[in-house]
Order: C-alpha cells, then structure tokens, then sequence
C-alpha cells in the first residue's frame, strides 16, 4: 500500500489525499515508505514464524502453555497471550485430549445377571456374599492390574492410628514427661572417733580424766610429788 500511495505521488496526487482515500494516516505512510517493517514488527513477524515451527514440531500437540516455555528456553521475551493470539492468527489450535471412555455400561436387550444381593450388602456369615474390585497400577514396564476379592463378613482390617494434627503456631508435642524421683536420703551419721590416749610423765602420776573429755585435767603445782 505504501509503493501505491508513492506510485501516486508521481502522478501528482498528494500524499495526504492517497492516504485520506485509502484510510491510512500519513504517519503510517511515513514509517512504510521505505518498503522495510519496523523493528517491532519484525520481531512479531519472526515470533510468528518460531511459534508455527515449535506446533509443527509437536505435532500440534502444545498450546500456548507449552509453546511460550519453549521459547523463553530459547531466550524469547514473550507471554502466553502473546502466544495465544499470534496462534489465533496463524489458525492454529492444539489438539484436545482424549477424554477416557467408561467401560462399565449397561447392556441393552442382552442378557444380564441377576441382582442377588438387593443393595443389602451387611452379611452375618462368611461365605455368603463376597464383593470384588480391581486397580490399575502404572509401572515403569507398562500397566498391572491388581483383582482383590473379599468377604462381607470378613472383619475389617485395623487402621493405623491417626496423626496427632497440629494447629498454625502451636509447637509440636515433646518427649513425655519424666516420673517424679524421691528426694535423696541423707547418709547415715559417721561413726564418733575413739578418744586419744593421754600421755604419761614417768614419776609424775596424774588423775584419770572424767569421762567423756579427752584433755587431761590441768593438776596444781605440786600435786602427787614425793616428800
């Protein structure tokens, strides 16, 4: 549109009048004349061009999610509805998942098994009614499938005992507390030393201390010596 309006320039049309009957403003006219896009624009026409390769490349698999972590992997600055809207212009949409059709349907106009148990599923004796059920267990070399069957009048089996639940702030439960210890006894009194020996001068002869004192009795002066 820009090489028209220039086109038409040199015929004597003026600019404004060629943008004014094609609905462009002059401005528009301006940034375009040179035939090259804007930076800005480039960079969408490019983003363009790495969104379609990332959906081809999945198999149309990825959406917008998927395919805006791609290219912030690849060092791209961009968002999801980003991705979502240059996705709507390209007419690219991702595949819906499969929903998992249910097996366990009724039967019509085929015969069916009758209804023994009439919702009455409590039993009193073993060996009367019995109830099935069966898993299936994803590994890492495909999938098993685990068929149990059990008793009604089988007792069920202990549960663990439930977790003590802790409220926001509160602090978990310590170690129970130690049973009270008697106080010590005091140990018994010690044995009263024997008393000392009291020493002798020969010739010199002393009173027996009283009983009881262990010092002997000061004697005055001249006290038991010989005449």
């Amino acid at each position: 549109m820009a090489a028209v309006i220039a086109a038409r320039r040199a015929d004597g049309i003026p600019v404004a009048v060629a943008c004014r009957a094609l609905g462009v403003s002059r401005a528009w006219f301006c940034k375009h004349k040179d035939g090259r896009l804007p930076l800005r624009a480039q960079r969408r026409e490019a983003l363009k061009a790495e969104v379609a390769r990332l959906f081809a490349a999945h198999e149309g698999r990825y959406g917008s999610p998927r395919i805006a972590a791609d290219l912030r992997e690849a060092d791209w600055r961009v968002s999801e509805n980003t991705v979502a809207a240059l996705m709507a212009e390209l007419h690219l949409a991702a595949r819906r998942k499969k929903k998992r059709k249910s097996t366990t349907r009724l039967g019509k106009g085929r015969w069916r098994a009758p209804d023994l148990v009439k919702r009455d599923f409590p039993a009193t004796q073993l060996n009367t009614k019995w109830y099935g059920d069966g898993t299936e267990i994803g590994t890492g070399e495909g999938k098993l499938y685990l068929a149990s069957v059990l008793d009604m009048a089988a007792p069920p089996a202990p549960r663990p005992p439930p977790r003590a639940t802790r409220l926001p702030g509160q602090l978990p439960a310590g170690p129970p507390p130690r049973p009270a210890e008697a106080p010590p006894t005091a140990p018994p009194p010690a044995p009263a030393a024997p008393p000392r020996p009291h020493r002798q001068t020969p010739g010199r002869a002393t009173a027996p201390a009283p009983p009881g004192n262990d010092y002997p009795r000061q004697q005055p002066p001249g006290y038991g010596r010989e005449s």
